[in-house]
């Protein structure tokens, strides 16, 4: 042992090798330094040797080093000046500085609600991935959202925005819980306040700047949007923002002041106030006051909340105490503005909104100002709370990735509220409540639970660190260890020698489980000297399964695996555990779940040290726990907001209608429909998908029930009341659904018959002009196709299936009135190779989508490679006819005209878009081609087995003289056209239909006992209809409603119950085309030929794909005439 002198030079010269009375001499100081995390000026203890570490001055001013906890916030506080802050800056405009805030709204529901997810484990991935990637990669998704909004100033695309929102939702998470791992556990516990108030001023000066953008490209502007250099400078700022997160240095370099290293491991006022009630120019003016306001809120209570002459918990009440005042005072305000106005009226298109050049502008803009230093000061709060509860930048990430998760979905339901234009008042009164309740609900706990300082000792729990890990430059390790362990008593270094018969081991105090949170199983640190384990024996306090020999050397099996810890304590740790549990979870809802994860791994004793088994997955674990938490946590809340909103919404809207159930069909597995979706696959397969659907009416003898299918939810129904208010008196209340959209896009593009809304609009009135009386009534171009229909029909009286005829007839004659050539498949000498692949491609095509409508999700079973060549195929073809329609109308022969009228010619008259066009074409070719060829084709098929209607017919077309038939005579053949309306009844082609529920809202009748009353439909429901079934109704048909009867059609005028071509704005405006066709072509075939007979004597059994027709085609034999 060498003497007092030796031991002080040893320790001067290597403070690494310290004995026993170097020890004894810095023990009080530096435990001391630990319970505080601070031991004071940066120039005070040594750094490690590299230019991160140099600190600087700048003239009278001096700097931080590089990898200071100081300069590290100010760059993180850029990077969200840079991203973030630009985002608040064009939320802040309302509605993103577009007109049509629902589009923002939508976008931000995206955000929120993937941001809500992702923020339940963003602090696993953090901790995984690392500070620089996940921030670089957040601020990606920033510029991706703001360049969204800049394609749709020039596309209109809304999807796109959606897409985008839902990405920086992901980005978001990340983001926002690297930052705030870094502003909570890079300071010192005295100066959290200080550190939150630098953040959250620099970053609110990124909304401040980001105002003043706009604010100089629009002053003299008082539209409703903003131009696209508004946009294209946030892109710029947004994209230099994800470049500056990798300047920081990683947090293992990172040293406090005192050397010691970090430990590892809006929406009411945007819309409702500013979008809603200010032009562009005042809505950015305003935001740059509220972004203001918030940098001074953030520097108010920053500061104050560091006051170190008032205890923290003393600070935390008052806190508390202020943010309730601030509550009342400014949202008491807010509620009198808001009394002035309401959403009907913003909406009136003879509303104004104000300028700042407005009379009595001034109260507007300090409410608003207001409300900034508001948000500011409750974030500051909020930050500082969960910062009083930890150092440890690994908790701390969960915790403020809980947080921003629980305060997205809050976003997310806030922004959908808005898309679903629930009233002004509505919204402002949910805010204020939730505020002002969520801080009486906190106010006992915080006022209980926030402490003076946090142990390291807590802050290493759960960690992969160790006291030598972040101990402070010149302190000594041996001596952490020593003065941390609970185990040791005695104050004598030899007796621990002469104990053991070597020097104590070192022991890290977290490897037995609970015993560094119990006071009583350890004795103070301070003016100890030495400790040993007490002679003899292990000491009770240690877990059972220990023994004196798995102690003796740091590889001891005590250090590799941890038992439970004995009842006898475990009951106050439990005790301790849940308290801390409840204060997080009720002060910051989202901290609770990162904490509930590792206090039920520590319960259960599943605690793995990586530091001494060199294998640790409880990351990975802890991970998966805090999801699953999250997700139950968030379901919950979620439901339980959607019931007090949405849902008591909807109760009140069935209460003021008197809605009554919907009769539910019988199912075996009423959860996701699947005994209805086999029986609906075997049907289709069998070719009795109609007749099976009839079936389910007769047999629960009603008229509208409720279904699922493949866990969606159908209400099926033959109610001509319920069809008369979704197709004409309700028709903005219901659209095609996603569904059908997305399995018809791919092949017909976006056209009529795939769009809703002012697409749909947009394309009927570009298309209806083009089915005039003088464009139907032109019967010239159907002679020459009926001429080769008739040519290829054998006169020898053999068998020819018609219906095969009838579809070439039709592919034939809509090309030529569509492009201006015909495929002509009826003349095989004059068709082309290409013309009659086409033809193919068309009709498989029409099969595929028919079928992904049908079935949805799982249409994506069906692998069919062959569609994708037929779509390329059908639009390459139909491409090469649009570039020859532009050709046309740039050659000027458009104007001069050639007196023949080509469909394509006059849609490129009217607009210059090659895929609209090919789209437009492709819908109307689908319907011109398939309704007339099925209507033909049933016709024959029905006449060819009623020798007393045929004659009737036959006797009508004689008094033609032989004559072809004109338009107006066509229309004067009264029994032809009660043929026509009887064939339509009995074989409709399009025979089911259906639509998506836009809104909430409620169908005439179909609810109770008698199917009388009232139902309610959903917004997202869809609604189906059979007209098959509907136009077999006895109550409106008679008894012989299922009989071929064309006489019944001199009496009857029925209304809604008859719809072969729909009604409302969405009747099908080819009808008359359709009628004309399939009248001419039968006239002209009852002139050529004197009989038909039947060769086919099977019943009629449906053919289905998007239409129908008789799946045995119409067999017959003509005699010439």
């Amino acid at each position: 042992m060498a003497d007092s002198s030796d031991e002080k030079t040893n320790t001067t010269a290597s403070p690494g090798i310290v004995t026993a009375g170097s020890k004894h001499d810095l023990q009080s100081a530096q435990v001391d330094a630990l319970d505080h995390h601070d031991v004071g000026a940066e120039d005070e203890v040594p750094r490690p040797v590299g230019w991160m570490y140099k600190s600087f001055k700048l003239g009278p001013f001096g700097f931080s080093c590089y990898a200071s906890p100081p300069t590290q916030l100010v760059i993180v506080a850029f990077v969200c000046f840079l991203c973030p802050g630009m985002f608040n800056a064009v939320n802040g405009l309302g509605g993103g500085g577009q007109l049509n805030a629902t589009v923002a709204d939508n976008a931000n529901v995206a955000v929120y609600s993937t941001f809500s997810i992702v923020g339940f484990f963003a602090g696993s991935l953090v901790n995984r991935l690392g500070i620089r990637l996940t921030l670089s990669f957040g601020g990606l998704g920033y510029f991706l959202y703001v360049a969204s909004y800049l394609s749709y100033n020039h596309n209109a695309n809304a999807g796109f925005v959606t897409f985008a929102g839902a990405f920086l939702g992901l980005c978001a998470g990340l983001l926002w819980s690297a930052q705030g791992a870094i502003m909570l556990s890079y300071p010192p516990e005295q100066s959290k306040g200080k550190y939150i108030s630098w953040f959250w001023m620099i970053f609110n000066l990124g909304g401040v700047i980001g105002s003043l953008v706009p604010l100089g490209q629009n002053i003299n502007s008082t539209a409703g949007a903003v131009n696209d250099g508004t946009y294209i400078g946030f892109m710029i700022l947004t994209l230099i923002g994800a470049v500056l997160a990798w300047f920081l240095v990683d947090a293992r370099h990172v040293r406090r002041a005192d050397g010691s290293r970090v430990i590892l491991m809006k929406h009411y006022q945007f819309n409702d106030v500013n979008g809603a009630r200010f032009n562009i120019r005042t809505r950015a003016l305003n935001n740059v006051l509220y972004w203001s306001s918030q940098i001074v809120g953030a520097f108010v209570l920053g500061y104050a909340l560091d006051i170190e002459s008032v205890r923290r918990s003393i600070r935390a009440r008052a806190a508390l105490a202020i943010l309730f005042g601030l509550t009342m005072v400014i949202w008491g305000g807010g509620y009198a503005f808001q009394k002035n106005y309401d959403r009907a009226a913003t909406e009136a298109k003879d509303y104004v909104t104000m300028d700042w050049t407005t009379s009595g502008y001034v109260g507007p803009m300090f409410l608003y100002m207001f409300y900034g230093f508001f948000d500011a000061a409750w974030q500051t709060v909020v930050y500082w709370y969960m910062g009083s509860m930890s150092n440890n930048s690994r908790k701390l990430a969960n915790f403020v990735g809980f947080y921003k998760g629980i305060q997205s979905a809050g976003a997310a339901i806030s922004y959908r509220i808005d898309a679903l234009k629930a009233p002004f008042m509505n919204e402002f009164a949910s805010n204020w409540a939730l505020l002002a309740g969520s801080l009486l609900i906190a106010a006992p706990v915080i006022m209980m639970k926030i402490k003076d300082t946090v142990p390291i000792e807590e802050d290493l729990k759960f960690s992969d660190e160790t006291l030598e890990d972040v101990k402070g430059m010149g302190m000594d390790t041996e001596l952490m260890h020593y003065a941390l362990s609970n185990q040791f008593t005695s104050s004598s270094p030899a007796k621990a020698s002469n104990h053991w018969g070597h020097e104590p081991p070192l022991y890290k105090y977290y490897t037995v489980i609970g015993a560094a949170s119990d006071p009583k199983r350890r004795t103070s640190v301070r003016g100890v000297g030495w400790g040993v384990p007490r002679t003899g024996s292990l000491p009770s306090p240690w877990p059972r399964g220990y023994t004196k020999d798995d102690q003796t050397t740091p590889d001891g099996p005590g250090y590799l695996e941890s038992k439970p810890p004995p009842s006898s304590s475990s009951a106050k740790d439990v005790g301790e555990q849940t308290q801390e549990k409840l204060a997080v979870f009720i002060t910051v809802p989202l901290v609770s779940l990162a904490r509930a994860a590792e206090l039920w791994k520590q319960r259960r004793g599943h605690v793995h040290f990586a530091a001494m088994t060199g294998a640790d997955n409880s990351g990975l674990r802890s991970g998966v726990y805090q999801a699953l938490l999250g997700i139950s946590i968030f379901s919950i809340v979620y439901y339980v907001y959607w019931q007090l909103t949405i849902g008591a919404s909807r109760r009140r809207m069935i209460k003021e209608h008197g809605c009554k159930p919907v009769s539910k069909c019988p199912a075996w597995d009423p959860i996701l429909g699947l005994d209805f979706f086999l029986t609906q696959r075997k049907a289709l397969n069998e070719h009795r998908i109609l007749a099976h659907t009839r079936s389910r009416f007769t047999a629960m003898d009603v008229n509208t029930f409720q279904i699922k299918l493949l866990a969606q939810t159908l209400t099926v129904t033959i109610e001509p009341e319920n069809l008369k208010a979704i197709q004409s008196l309700q028709f903005k209340q219901f659209g095609l659904g996603s569904r059908r959209i997305k399995a018809f896009t791919p092949f017909l593009g976006t056209g009529i018959f795939t769009t809703d809304g002012a697409a749909w609009s947009n394309s009927r009135n570009m298309l209806r002009p083009n089915f005039t009386r003088s464009q139907v009534g032109d019967l010239a171009m159907f002679e020459t196709h009926v001429n080769h229909l008739i040519l290829a029909i054998p006169r020898d009286g053999s068998t020819v299936d018609l219906q095969e005829l009838f579809f070439r007839l039709t592919i034939d004659s809509a090309t030529e009135f569509l492009f201006g050539e015909s495929t002509n498949c009826l003349a095989p000498g004059i068709s082309t190779v290409s013309a009659r692949q086409f033809a193919e491609s068309f009709m498989r095509g029409q099969e595929t989508i028919g079928r992904n409508a049908r079935w949805g999700p799982i249409a994506k079973l069906f692998v069919d490679n062959q569609f994708k060549k037929d779509c390329d195929f059908v639009h390459d073809f139909v491409d090469s006819f649009v570039e020859k329609g532009l050709a046309y109308r740039d050659s000027g022969a458009a104007e001069k005209g050639d007196g023949r009228y080509v469909f394509c010619y006059e849609l490129v008259k009217q607009t210059q878009n090659k895929v609209q066009i090919r789209s437009e074409l492709l819908n109307i070719l689908l319907a011109g081609r398939d309704t007339t060829a099925s209507l033909l084709s049933d016709l024959w098929f029905e006449i060819a087995r009623r020798p007393d209607v045929w004659a009737k017919l036959r006797a009508e077309v004689d008094e033609l003289g032989g004559e072809k038939p004109t338009f107006a005579q066509i229309k004067d053949m009264k029994y032809l056209r009660f043929v026509l309306n009887e064939c339509l009844r009995l074989h409709p082609v399009v025979p089911s239909n259906s639509r998506e529920a836009f809104e909430d809202t409620v169908l005439p009748v179909g609810g109770g006992p008698d199917g009388k009353s009232p139902i309610f439909i959903p917004k997202g429901r869809v609604v189906a209809w059979s007209v098959y079934t509907m136009h077999r109704r006895k109550d409106y048909y008679g008894e012989d409603a299922e009989e071929f009867k064309p006489e019944r059609w001199e009496t009857l005028r029925p209304g809604w119950e008859y719809l072969p071509f729909n009604g409302g704005p969405r009747i099908c405006i080819g009808q008359q085309f359709a009628l004309t066709e399939a009248s001419y072509t039968t006239i002209r075939l009852m002139q050529e030929f004197k009989a038909v007979e039947s060769r086919d004597n099977r019943p009629w059994t449906e053919w289905l794909t998007l239409t129908c027709t008789g799946l045995h085609g119409a067999k017959v034999s003509l005699t010439p005439a």
